[in-house]
Protein backbone atom coordinates (compact mmCIF):
# COMPACT_ATOMS: atom_id res chain seq x y z
CA UNK A 1 0.00 0.00 0.00
CA UNK A 2 2.44 2.41 -0.79
CA UNK A 3 1.27 5.85 -1.80
CA UNK A 4 -1.99 5.26 -1.05
CA UNK A 5 -2.07 8.80 0.24
CA UNK A 6 -1.30 10.21 -3.31
CA UNK A 7 -4.53 10.62 -4.33
CA UNK A 8 -6.83 13.46 -6.43
CA UNK A 9 -8.30 15.81 -4.05
CA UNK A 10 -11.27 17.86 -5.11
CA UNK A 11 -10.87 21.07 -5.47
CA UNK A 12 -12.23 23.73 -2.84
CA UNK A 13 -14.44 26.54 -4.56
CA UNK A 14 -16.05 29.66 -2.91
CA UNK A 15 -18.45 32.33 -4.01
CA UNK A 16 -17.50 35.67 -4.72
CA UNK A 17 -19.58 38.43 -2.40
CA UNK A 18 -19.95 41.04 -4.65
CA UNK A 19 -20.69 38.66 -8.23
CA UNK A 20 -21.65 35.81 -6.80
CA UNK A 21 -19.47 33.54 -8.88
CA UNK A 22 -17.33 30.47 -8.07
CA UNK A 23 -14.19 30.38 -8.13
CA UNK A 24 -11.06 28.20 -6.74
CA UNK A 25 -10.28 29.44 -3.58
CA UNK A 26 -7.41 31.84 -3.19
CA UNK A 27 -8.00 32.83 -6.87
CA UNK A 28 -9.63 35.77 -8.29
CA UNK A 29 -12.95 35.50 -10.61
CA UNK A 30 -12.66 35.90 -14.42
CA UNK A 31 -14.06 39.30 -13.68
CA UNK A 32 -11.03 40.66 -11.34
CA UNK A 33 -12.56 40.56 -8.26
CA UNK A 34 -11.15 38.77 -4.83
CA UNK A 35 -12.56 39.18 -1.58
CA UNK A 36 -15.40 41.36 -2.72
CA UNK A 37 -12.73 44.01 -4.17
CA UNK A 38 -11.79 44.70 -7.92
CA UNK A 39 -7.88 43.95 -8.19
CA UNK A 40 -8.37 44.15 -12.09
CA UNK A 41 -10.73 45.87 -14.92
CA UNK A 42 -11.25 43.25 -17.40
CA UNK A 43 -12.27 44.34 -21.13
CA UNK A 44 -14.69 42.86 -22.79
CA UNK A 45 -12.92 42.92 -26.42
CA UNK A 46 -11.77 39.15 -25.96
Amino acid sequence: MRRSHHRMEIAELSVDATTGEKHRRHHMTKDGFYRGRQLFKVSQDA
